[in-house]
């Protein structure tokens, strides 16, 4: 908790004065004391672009070190969101869909809290933030994440997706993500 600044008087209150625009009585209810103090200690410059795009590089990296470390973990993954996208999921099934999907992520999320993965996994997980009505959203979201991921896997290590020698017409009408 921020110590005050200063201790004024207000209509004859004794009041704390957090920083130069937060102020609030003595005796005011402890939790509003501690909204107004997390308030002031937020009040920090928004980061610059060049900061997250340096974020986003670094949570790359370690997401792609997760996938390495967990090739079959993350191979599940990709296949519980497509079919959380693709496909109706009944209420009743969301509970147990959402933990087994969150329980995947926490595991890739062990290597590094700044992952991808452990975003995800807490945004997901009915126990933690995850919320039926944003269950298909953050399994798009998470798809989009993932190609990220595949396309920087892609690039620095020169995977090439081999195919069959004559591949049927009806191979080529499918998106990258439902091929066998």
């Amino acid at each position: 908790m921020c110590r005050p600044v200063a201790e004024p008087k207000i209509n004859n209150v004794l009041c704390l004065q957090i920083s130069k625009t937060h102020i609030i009585p003595r005796q005011a209810d402890r939790i509003l004391t501690a909204m107004v103090t997390e308030v002031a200690m937020n009040d920090k410059q928004s980061p610059s672009l060049e900061e997250l795009e340096q974020r986003r590089a670094r949570s790359l990296l370690v997401s792609e070190k997760a996938v390495a470390e967990y090739p079959d973990v993350y191979r599940e993954i990709k296949k519980m969101v497509l079919a959380v996208i693709q496909t109706p999921l009944e209420i009743g099934d969301y509970y147990k869909t959402a933990r087994k999907l969150a329980v995947l992520l926490e595991k890739l999320a062990r290597t590094d809290a700044n992952s991808l993965f452990y975003y995800f996994a807490k945004n997901i997980d009915p126990l933690k933030c995850g919320r039926a009505m944003y269950f298909r959203a953050d399994c798009l979201d998470l798809r989009e994440q993932l190609k990220c991921i595949d396309e920087l896997r892609a690039s620095s290590h020169h995977i090439r997706l081999i195919g069959r020698k004559n591949p049927s017409p009806k191979d080529e009408n499918l998106p990258f993500d439902s091929a066998p």
